[in-house]
């Protein structure tokens, strides 16, 4: 798989896209380098596009592990979006673990609506550039 997030400080938010094979170790790497990230704080919200991830490799195991550790506080708005039902399964999942309710963490199929959710500007865009950490280097 490949993910890569941007870290938007201006409006507090955390843009997460993960394509091609969802794996354990690439979400894990993610979750890490997000927690090790100067610009990044626990309360910033956060936007995970999951659209284009074409192959579910990830283990009860892995989404446990990525539960017990979030990054992110409990209070902080995630928006996950995905369009298969393996994922929203996983996201329901990591959501019991982690203990987050629906106030905080909801899924949705268009990013326009999770965008709406977690309180960007109507018209908000994907931030461009370069991103700052890519699974693939």
């Amino acid at each position: 798989m490949s993910c890569e997030y941007h870290i938007d400080a201006a409006r507090r938010c955390v843009f997460t896209r993960c394509w091609g094979d969802l794996t354990d170790e690439d979400l894990l790497g993610h979750q890490r380098s997000i927690t090790a990230h100067p610009g990044f704080d626990p309360m910033m919200s956060q936007c995970m596009d999951y659209r284009d991830v074409l192959q579910v490799s990830l283990t009860t195991e892995g989404v446990r592990a990525l539960a017990v550790r979030s990054s992110f506080d409990a209070r902080a708005r995630r928006a996950f979006v995905m369009n298969r039902l393996v994922l929203k399964g996983l996201a329901r999942m990591y959501q019991v673990i982690a203990n987050v309710s629906d106030e905080t963490l909801r899924i949705f199929e268009s990013r326009e609506d999770a965008f709406e959710w977690i309180a960007l500007e109507p018209g908000a865009e994907w931030p461009g550039g370069k991103p700052d950490w890519s699974s693939e280097g």
